[in-house]
């Protein structure tokens, strides 16, 4: 078995490598080979496939599973999870990526395709008889292959064989490396590998686009060139009909409707001249609004495509943009731009096509990933780091700048693949020597920074920026066979954040530089052992917070209510927040590190809900100090009743005596705002008495939602009777399953548990 930590790095740097990604997947697999004999990865739908494998690792979010022998499980050891876990995730992320990057392709080549079709029956005379020519030429560079255009009702004896083996076919088909799957085309001699063959029954025409070289053309290559062949027959009805000379523009919008892309003619002034049903559909308004009413509206969100095209000798531009509907659900679309050329007689100036690109929850995050972080490391990049510092704004805080010394000599001498996994090293320790609460971004090259919200009046600058630069340079970086030790120039400073990224990080980037210019790892700027004296505001809570502007689309908050056992009188709720997504807020938002973010929004949803009886419980995410500064202000302010809220702690989170210490701590302030604590533990897990001993919570909640096969005994009942007398607490049940219902609801234990409470969300 290979060493752990050895098989984690090299994970992440086959994560950050700039190999093509099915190069990455191929190594992936072979990591997979060497440290689980007989391991396959397999999608969820592929899992079927291998009856006599066991699950020992699983990514839910892309559905890909690590399969092992059921023989193999007996011996693994405590660390082989982790590194499961790390595997299937890696190459469920980088599969995902390679789905992403073929289907942007396709996308970027169906506008292509498409436009250049429609630019070139634009431009169709009367007369012309070159439609077929053109056609070919434009499918064959797009594929960088052959492409015949030949009519189902003419049998062509002259005709490539390609071509008469499709006219005999007759269908619309897919097929790559033909020769092993037994079937050979040639074409002048030489074996056809990669064809498509697209079929227009209604017009008697069809497209083959073959090569002789190893290629790959997949469904999606299929439809391009059936929208191509759409756009040719439209060439043919169109040339029939310049010839008899009727309404030219009124025939090509009719045409252009049959297409299922949105293709829009805007003129100088931004007025919309003509447009299709699929661009209103895009656009959230009907043909018949984008034409007239809507015009200078709609035209606006082009706008910045028409600058950019004025001032380009080309006349193309092809991107992804975010198209704005009316309700002001965002729309992605793959975005093509034409100029029109004065010498061509038509009242539009710009030809616009857009394609839908409607992309899941899930990739629409990546989008919003890749702009805010860095791509070879993961970190933030600065527009990143702008948008973290919004929660920290007016706060104290530490801001270390920094660079690698000598990169660009590493660089020269390793290259650049030798440089990335310097960089790529540096980021990883930077993130293990930070807090998940810390900000850490790459700004440059080589330049990195650190922000950390500190106390009032904090003094241990100097320490925070010893300990990290000595996490970075403690071991040398292993560069192919190669042993690099390195150095860093860093600029420390006290600051706070008042709105300018700038301002906030001028000090410690010049005494970066300074550091760097005495030859010293570590410069403190000028000031920087001061107190901090910050003056706390009361924030606004309607003021929202990164996962509410993300997702407030999907959050719901829920109360679910307590009733009492003695007379089954409600008297207080839990405040959950739920949304339409396979995980819950809570779990998104340790998954994503947005704790606070997370207990802002519970913040939030709390104030609105005081008139309700009793206490209101919610569940933060690890409770510090600023939550609770935050719920004092708001007390003193008048938003809030501290007695109208109880702060439930989970026992999975009080896993070690530090942790039981600091909630110990919490609690104890918690107590002093006039805030309730309940404790909430799993049936089944152990410790429960000492962490309650520990916390002496206002009440204790058991929940019972995993006993479904195997309900509470009455023995277990009894137990928690004793309990509850012997600690003088209130107890509540939570996911009270049938039987253990019956039981609370005899005459005894209502006697021992006069106020004991229950909650069912899943009423039988």
């Amino acid at each position: 078995m290979s060493n752990t930590r050895h098989i984690f790095r090299e994970i992440s740097g086959i994560i950050a490598d700039n190999d093509p990604i099915e190069a990455r997947l191929d190594r992936i697999r072979i990591l997979v080979e060497e440290h689980f004999s007989g391991a396959v990865l397999a999608s969820e739908a592929q899992a079927n496939q291998h009856p006599s494998l066991t699950a020992i690792a699983s990514n839910l979010e892309h559905g890909y599973r690590l399969l092992v022998p059921s023989s193999g499980t007996a011996n693994m050891d405590e660390r082989d999870p982790r590194v499961a876990k790390a595997l299937v995730d890696a190459y469920a992320f980088l599969s995902h990526q390679l789905l992403l990057e073929r289907e942007r392709e396709q996308a970027r080549l169906k506008v292509r395709a498409t436009n250049e079709m429609i630019m070139a029956l634009l431009d169709l005379e009367h007369d012309t008889c070159d439609w077929q020519r053109i056609t070919e030429g434009i499918i064959g560079d797009l594929f960088g292959a052959r492409a015949d255009v030949f009519s189902l009702s003419t049998q062509e004896t002259t005709a490539p064989a390609v071509v008469r083996w499709a006219l005999g076919v007759n269908q619309p088909l897919v097929l790559n490396d033909l020769p092993t799957q037994g079937i050979t085309i040639l074409d002048e001699g030489s074996p056809i590998f990669s064809l498509i063959v697209a079929i227009d029954r209604a017009g008697a025409q069809g497209i083959t686009v073959s090569t002789t070289a190893r290629s790959s053309f997949d469904e999606t290559s299929l439809a391009i060139v059936e929208d191509c062949l759409r756009i040719y027959g439209a060439g043919l009805n169109l040339i029939d009909y310049l010839r008899s000379q009727p309404d030219r523009d009124s025939i090509l919008t009719a045409i252009l409707s049959n297409l299922d892309i949105g293709i829009l003619g805007i003129a100088d002034g931004g007025e919309v001249v003509f447009a299709n049903r699929q661009a209103g559909d895009l656009l959230g308004h009907t043909p018949g609004e984008l034409v007239r009413s809507m015009s200078s509206a709609i035209s606006t969100q082009f706008e910045e495509y028409f600058s950019l095209l004025g001032s380009s000798p080309s006349p193309w531009l092809t991107t992804s943009t975010l198209l704005r509907k009316p309700s002001g659900k965002p729309q992605p679309a793959s975005l093509s731009v034409r100029r029109i050329d004065d010498s061509q007689f038509v009242d539009y100036r710009y030809l616009v096509t857009l394609v839908d690109a409607t992309r899941t929850h899930f990739e629409l995050e990546e989008w919003r990933w890749h702009a805010s972080h860095d791509p070879l490391t993961g970190l933030l990049n600065r527009t990143g780091l702008a948008e973290s510092l919004r929660r920290l704004l007016n706060q104290p805080l530490v801001v270390l700048f920094m660079d690698i010394n000598r990169f660009k000599a590493m660089n020269d001498l390793l290259g650049h693949r030798g440089g990335d996994r310097v960089i790529t090293t540096v980021a990883q320790r930077l993130i293990g020597a930070t807090k998940l609460s810390d900000i850490v971004a790459r700004v440059g090259g080589d330049e990195f920074i650190v922000i950390a919200p500190v106390e009032p009046n904090f003094r241990g600058l100097r320490r925070v920026a010893q300990r990290i630069a000595n996490a970075i340079t403690a071991e040398p970086i292993d560069v192919d066979d190669r042993q690099l030790a390195i150095t860093v120039s860093m600029g420390a400073a006290l600051e706070t954040f008042h709105g300018s990224v700038d301002t906030l990080l001028g000090r410690a980037d010049h005494a970066m530089y300074e550091a760097k210019q005495q030859g010293r790892s570590i410069h403190l700027a000028r000031g920087d052992e001061e107190a901090i004296s910050v003056e706390t505001h009361l924030v606004d809570p309607n003021v929202f917070d990164v996962l509410r502007d993300r997702d407030a689309d999907h959050i719901v908050a829920e109360e679910l209510p307590w009733i009492r056992l003695r007379d089954h009188e409600p008297v207080g709720s839990d405040l959950f927040l739920t949304w339409r997504a396979p995980e819950t807020p809570r779990d998104y938002a340790m998954r994503n590190h947005l704790r606070d973010e997370y207990n802002w929004l519970l913040l939030h949803h709390l104030l609105r809900r005081q008139s309700i009886v009793g206490a209101i419980g919610i569940s933060p995410l690890a409770p510090g100090s600023v939550f609770f500064d935050r719920i004092e202000r708001l007390s003193r302010a008048g938003y809030l009743n501290p007695g109208k809220v109880q702060i439930v702690l989970h026992s999975s989170e009080l896993a070690t005596d530090k942790e039981i210490e600091e909630a110990c701590r919490l609690a104890d302030r918690a107590r002093r705002l006039g805030v309730s604590i309940a404790l909430r533990w799993l049936s089944g897990e152990g410790g429960e008495v000492a962490r309650v001993a520990a916390l002496r919570p206002d009440q204790v909640q058991i929940d019972f939602g995993d006993w479904v096969n195997r309900p509470p005994s009455l023995k277990l009942a009894n137990g928690f009777t004793a309990f509850a007398q012997a600690m003088d607490l209130e107890v509540a049940f939570i996911h009270v399953q049938g039987r253990f219902l019956d039981l609370l609801g005899s005459t005894r234990l209502r006697e021992h548990l006069a106020n004991a409470l229950i909650r069912r969300e899943h009423p039988d």
